[in-house]
């Protein structure tokens, strides 16, 4: 079992700081928008357990996907044009302060495997944090 860091309440901060990286995307969306490309700042998408169909798992990616919209008649379209920014030319998005960090949460605490805290551990000052499990040898 790999080790674990705990942050007691820490849930609230990854709600703080996931609504302020999406109003960071929205900004950047409407910067852009000129050039008909969006990103889409959050896209949830749920996986139900194959054993257990009422145990479902939701994944949240956050400004990774890109489109292009497209105007008709009637009204606007999104085509997903991919996971890379389409054009040179365009500025970068705003970086995701917790990209790349698996976070798992219990209740109002989260957990993060210890390899991956020392990338994060400054977005939680002031938090407790527990080291929980220990590594295989």
């Amino acid at each position: 079992m790999k080790a674990l860091i705990r942050i007691v309440g820490g849930a609230h901060r990854i709600k703080e700081i996931y609504d302020s990286y999406v109003k960071e995307i929205k900004e950047y969306n409407n910067q852009i928008k000129h050039t008909g490309f969006y990103l889409m700042p959050v896209r949830k998408t749920v996986k139900k357990s194959r054993k257990d169909p009422s145990k479902v798992k939701y994944n949240y990616y956050y400004g990774r996907y890109w489109y292009l919209y497209i105007s008709t008649k009637e009204r606007g379209i999104y085509v997903y044009v991919g996971k890379e920014k389409p054009l040179e030319s365009l500025p970068d998005p705003p970086k995701n302060p917790l990209e790349g960090v698996e976070i798992i949460y219990d209740g109002n605490d989260i957990l993060i495997p210890e390899d991956q805290f020392e990338k994060v551990k400054d977005l939680f000052k002031g938090y407790t944090s527990i080291v929980e499990g220990s590594k295989k040898k």
